[in-house]
């Protein structure tokens, strides 16, 4: 895959990242072709990685931000591990916390709320770690959108063997 701290993807690169997107992630499929359009800027924050705010100053256009607490070992660290989480705070306009199952529409509402406010950040974390990070952002006058699971916890423990 495409390190994006290391350079910008080619529009071939894209066509073959939203392509598979499609097949294993297709919540991020919007943003990702808006990305490719140049509609929005877009950083994708794994565990261990940092935002580069240099490079998203010079968009020049909205951007967005997905910090992916919920990825890795499966259990979220909350915001308190993330290195970039005060920056990200001041950083953004706005924030919307995901802490439910990732869907295709929730995906598209954070699109459209980083056209409007130019700088969002999209937390995807447990139900449990959402109040942590939705604290932060409301404690600095930052609106936040959370999403919880409509059923239960987010993420589920199924059974040994079974599929999620």
């Amino acid at each position: 895959m495409v390190n994006p701290y290391e350079h910008t993807p080619t529009q071939d690169e894209m066509a073959l990242i939203i392509a598979n997107a499609s097949r294993l992630t297709p919540h991020l499929v919007p943003i990702l072709q808006a990305a490719r359009n140049g509609r929005i800027g877009f950083q994708l924050m794994l565990p261990g990685h940092r935002a580069d705010f240099a490079c998203l100053a010079q968009a020049r256009r909205p951007c967005l931000i997905i910090v992916g607490d919920d990825a890795g070992d499966g259990r979220p660290d909350g915001p308190d591990v993330w290195p970039d989480t005060k920056r990200l705070v001041r950083w953004a306009n706005r924030a919307v916390v995901n802490a439910a199952a990732a869907k295709v529409e929730h995906y598209e509402a954070a699109l459209a709320s980083a056209l409007e406010c130019d700088r969002l950040v999209l937390v995807e974390t447990s139900s449990a770690r959402a109040l942590e990070w939705e604290g932060l952002f409301a404690s600095d006058g930052k609106p936040t959108l959370t999403i919880y699971p409509t059923n239960g916890q987010h993420p589920c423990n199924p059974p040994k063997g079974s599929l999620h």
